[in-house]
């Protein structure tokens, strides 16, 4: 149980890629430093919140859309293996633009931690890993988010901001292969189900 529980929380740690946030985080405290803890709280409560949810009731909303779930690994990966594309190339395939009206919290939430890629994978976890392993990889990794955020002065200041992008790109890099291997995996199983008619 241990082995599956760190398996997956060190996925799940790398598609929330709290890194990234690291640039909204800080400019969002930049004028009211003393609002930091609330707003990586709120952002973290936020995004493991909607995780939860969609742990829950992904594959039963999958079901009643008539959606195969090896279809929505095979799609998830897709996504997974763009969002990583995005961070190892640094180009954009989403509009970033965000209203000033939207919280930094909101925003950090989602779908920067909690986005497409973060919800495929646990809805395609839930195929192969027991509901309760999951929960409590999601709760170290959100947990190791939030961590990140509130150290995000110290990290910059002591690794530096090419640092950062470097690490990024890594993590980009990582979030692909977990991409094409859920698709890979999706597209096996379809397959099979194919023969087996």
């Amino acid at each position: 149980m241990i082995t599956e529980i760190l398996t997956i929380f060190s996925k799940l740690f790398f598609i929330l890629n709290p890194i990234a946030s690291i640039p909204l985080y800080l400019s969002s405290i930049q004028n009211k430093p003393q609002d930091g803890p609330k707003i990586a709280l709120e952002a973290v409560g936020l995004a493991f919140i909607l995780a939860i949810i969609f742990l829950i009731i992904g594959d039963i909303f999958l079901k009643f859309l008539g959606v195969d779930l090896d279809a929505f690994r095979v799609a998830g990966g897709v996504v997974l293996f763009l969002l990583g594309l995005e961070n190892t190339l640094n180009i954009n395939l989403r509009s970033k633009e965000h209203s000033s009206e939207q919280r930094a919290s909101v925003l950090i939430a989602t779908p920067m931690l909690t986005g497409p890629g973060l919800i495929s994978t646990i809805i395609t976890l839930k195929q192969d890993f027991d509901i309760m392993v999951i929960l409590i990889a999601l709760l170290m990794s959100m947990i190791t988010a939030y961590i990140i955020l509130r150290s995000s002065n110290i990290i910059v200041k002591y690794l530096g901001k090419e640092a950062l992008q470097i690490i990024n790109k890594i993590f980009g890099l990582l979030i692909m292969s977990i991409g094409a291997n859920m698709t890979l995996n999706g597209a096996i199983k379809i397959i099979k189900k194919i023969t087996e008619l």
